[in-house]
């Protein structure tokens, strides 16, 4: 099958091709469609397990499983709803009579508790980590990470750089992850657009998709609306911190690590 895999065109009929050809393990990992597999589980690997929380050290609320579904904007209820549609049964048994509580305290953005306690906390923390071994689950997180909003921004992005190698696409659902689909097809966009004829428009990508975290001037304010602050870390040079994470640091370790990775192929995937 030959896509014309530079235009979203080619990146929206490659994903009507690889949902018609799902298998029953996993959803999407069949011969022509696990690369997708092979993704989600290399970016997991900074991410966590099927069972991993974060108990709201970056200020996200609760995130949970393979890709860190957030609840404060809003993620992790939707990785509860296909959870929830994946098993009804063990859903009510693991996460108790409050199930629908919890369904429509995480379906929008914020950090709501669900029965006066937040979901960082037992006996919530415990529930998660119960859901996160169940196999339905597990497979509707794969299912949810492979063809949920992260990856379709990655093959969208992918199709507007013209490089749908498993690297390139490694590295755009890595960012999807981190810093949002629509910052990443922004960014693919703005490449297309200004420099159309550039032989390498994955590392154009790579050295623009943390611009933001990085300034070569003093901030105007120190302090971001998130939080984070800015420090200077040499002379005329300042990152954004979460915490004590240096975030621009953070995206050039992961960056580097796909790249170099000789275990990801550079072949196209459709």
């Amino acid at each position: 099958m030959t896509l014309p895999a530079t235009t979203l065109l080619g990146a929206l009929l490659a994903d009507a091709f690889l949902t018609e050809h799902r298998d029953e393990r996993y959803g999407s990992a069949t011969p022509s469609s696990g690369w997708r597999e092979r993704v989600v589980r290399r970016i997991a690997m900074h991410e966590g397990d099927f069972d991993s929380l974060n108990r709201n050290t970056d200020g996200q609320g609760l995130s949970f499983g393979i890709i860190q579904w957030a609840q404060r904007p809003g993620k992790l209820g939707t990785i509860l709803r296909s959870m929830q549609g994946a098993d009804p049964e063990a859903f009510a048994d693991i996460f108790g009579p409050s199930w629908p509580t919890l369904l429509e305290a995480t379906r929008t953005p914020g950090v709501r508790p669900v029965d006066g306690v937040q979901l960082w906390r037992e006996p919530w923390s415990s529930r998660f980590r119960c859901a996160g071994r169940h196999p339905a689950f597990q497979q509707a997180q794969l299912d949810q990470a492979m063809y949920g909003e992260w990856m379709r921004g990655a093959v969208e992005a992918a199709a507007t750089l013209g490089d749908m190698s498993e690297r390139s696409l490694t590295m755009l659902f890595d960012r999807a992850v981190q810093q949002g689909p629509d910052k990443v097809v922004a960014t693919a966009e703005s490449i297309a657009r200004r420099w159309p004829g550039h032989h390498d428009k994955l590392g154009l990508f790579t050295r623009l998709i943390a611009g933001n975290l990085r300034l070569d001037s003093a901030p105007s304010r120190p302090t971001t609306p998130l939080g984070n602050t800015w420090r200077e870390v040499s002379p005329g040079e300042w990152h954004l911190f979460a915490n004590n994470i240096d975030l621009y640091e953070s995206v050039q370790r992961r960056i580097r690590s796909i790249l170099t990775d000789h275990s990801i192929p550079d072949s196209v995937v459709v």
